[in-house]
C-alpha cells in the first residue's frame, strides 16, 4: 500500500495565488509603469490620476450602490458596462492592495448579459438589485470557487452550490464577480493568511484593513465594489502588508531535531471534549453576566452607548491587540452599528494626554503605549452605537440622528 504524500503548503499556496493572478484578463491589469511606488502609503486617488480608467468608468464606479440600481433599472445604463467596469477596477484595487481570493469573471459577465437582455425583452428588472456587481466576502460558497478562508488545506475543494445568501441575492438580480480576503478561520483582526497573505489599507498601507472583513474593507475603500457582503463579529478598519515576502527555509541538519508533533500529540491525549454540564455552565456564567449588565443599562434609563470601535483610528500592519470595546457586545449580544464620523485623525490634536493617569491595568497600560498619533495621522475616524438585543432597527435609527448632529 503506497504512502499518501501532500505538497508543502508554502507550494500549495504559492499554486493558489498564481491561479488567482492567470484570473486576471490582461487587459484588466493596470501595467506595472502605471502603478504606484511601493513607498506610496495612500493610493485611493490613484485610479483617477493614473489614466488607466476611462471616464465612462470613472463614473460608474465613483457612483453609490443606490443610484447605479436606478440607472440600471431604467435601462439608462447596461450591466455589461457596469459590471466589466467594476471588474477592471477591483483588479486594480487587488494590485495596491492583495484584497482579493476569488474571481468568477465569465460569470459575471455572462450574468450581466442574461440581465440586460430580460431588461429590453421584458421592460421589467429582475429584482431590486437588478444587474448590480456585488462583492462577497471568502467564506460565502459560489459554485465552481474555492472558500479557503485562509487555509491550505481548503485549495481545491470548490464548492458545488451557491451559498443561501448568494442565491438569494442573485435571484434579486445581483451580479457576482470576486470574492475578497479574509484572516485564516477568520478569527483575527487583521486579513492575513498563508494563502494569500495580507491584505493592505489603501489610505495608508502601512495600516491594517481589519478583519475579518479586511479584504471587503479595502475593495470598497478603493471603489472596487458598489456593495460588498461581508461578516461581523468584532471590529475592521483597512490593512497594508510588508510587501517583502520572506520565506524560512528549513536547515539541512532539521532532520536531526526532535519531532516537535510528539509532546503535542502526548497533550492532545490528555485533552477531552467539554462534557454537557460544563458547556451549559458557561452559558449559565454568561446568561448572569447579561443579565448583570442589563440591570445596570436599566437603572441608567439610557437608549443607548456611543463609543469607539477601536482604540486607535487605525493599527500597523501585525500589531491589532485590543477587541476589548466589541468583544463585550458580542458576549451580550447587543446590536451594533459601526459607522463613519467624517472626521481624521489629527496627530498635533489627538496626543497622548498625562492627565490621562495611571493605566487602570495591563491592557489600559499596553494600549497607552501602543498609540502613536503620527502614525494614524489623517485616518477616518469611526464610532459605534450600541442598543439592546433585538434593537437593530432602533440603533440604526439613532445612528442617522447622531450622522445628522455631525
Amino acid at each position: 500500500m503506497g504512502s499518501l504524500k501532500t505538497e508543502p503548503w508554502e507550494l500549495a499556496a504559492a499554486k493558489k495565488r498564481e491561479s488567482l493572478a492567470a484570473s486576471i484578463p490582461p487587459e484588466w491589469r493596470a501595467p506595472k509603469t502605471l502603478l504606484p511606488p511601493d513607498s506610496q502609503d495612500d493610493v485611493t486617488t490613484w485610479p483617477e490620476t493614473s489614466g488607466w480608467f476611462t471616464a465612462e468608468e470613472l463614473a460608474i464606479t465613483d457612483s453609490t450602490a443606490a443610484e447605479l440600481i436606478a440607472k440600471l433599472a431604467s435601462g439608462e445604463l447596461k450591466s455589461v458596462d457596469v459590471t466589466t467596469a467594476f471588474c477592471k477596477r477591483a483588479v486594480a484595487a487587488h494590485q495596491l492592495t492583495n484584497c482579493l481570493s476569488e474571481t468568477c469573471f465569465d460569470r459575471a459577465l455572462a450574468t450581466a448579459r442574461a440581465r440586460d437582455e430580460h431588461l429590453a425583452r421584458t421592460g421589467r428588472p429582475v429584482g431590486p438589485f437588478h444587474g448590480l456587481p456585488i462583492s462577497l466576502k471568502d467564506n460565502f460558497h459560489l459554485k465552481g470557487l474555492d472558500a479557503t478562508v485562509g487555509f491550505t488545506s481548503h485549495i481545491g475543494n470548490p464548492s458545488d452550490t451557491d451559498a443561501a445568501l448568494a442565491a438569494l441575492l442573485e435571484d434579486a438580480g445581483a451580479v457576482f464577480y470576486v470574492k475578497t480576503n479574509v484572516p485564516t478561520a477568520m478569527m483575527i483582526a487583521e486579513s492575513v493568511n498563508n494563502v494569500f497573505g495580507r491584505t493592505v489599507n489603501p489610505r495608508n498601507r502601512n495600516l491594517t484593513s481589519g478583519g475579518s472583513s479586511g479584504g471587503e474593507s479595502a475593495l470598497i475603500a478603493m471603489k472596487g465594489s458598489p456593495l460588498g457582503i461581508g461578516t461581523d463579529i468584532g471590529k475592521w478598519l483597512s490593512p497594508h502588508p510588508r510587501r517583502l515576502h520572506r520565506h524560512l527555509h528549513p536547515p539541512p541538519f532539521l532532520r536531526s531535531l526532535p519531532d516537535p508533533r510528539l509532546p503535542l500529540r502526548h497533550a492532545y491525549e490528555t485533552a477531552r471534549e467539554l462534557g454537557t454540564h460544563e458547556m451549559w455552565q458557561l452559558h449559565i456564567e454568561r446568561t448572569a453576566y447579561q443579565k448583570r449588565y442589563l440591570d445596570r443599562w436599566n437603572e441608567a434609563g439610557i437608549d443607548a452607548i456611543l463609543c469607539p470601535t477601536t482604540p486607535f483610528a487605525s493599527v500597523r500592519n501585525g500589531d491589532y491587540k485590543h477587541v476589548g470595546y466589541t468583544g463585550v457586545y458580542n458576549v451580550l449580544d447587543y446590536s451594533c452599528v459601526s459607522f463613519p464620523t467624517g472626521l481624521s485623525a489629527d496627530e498635533s490634536l489627538d496626543v497622548l494626554l498625562d492627565s490621562h493617569g495611571t493605566p487602570l491595568g495591563p491592557d489600559c497600560e499596553a494600549v497607552n503605549a501602543q498609540y502613536d498619533p503620527s502614525a494614524v495621522h489623517g485616518m477616518p475616524i469611526s464610532l459605534q452605537l450600541v442598543a439592546r438585543r433585538l434593537e437593530e432597527e432602533k440603533a440604526i435609527a439613532m445612528v442617522g440622528r447622531v450622522l445628522e448632529v455631525l
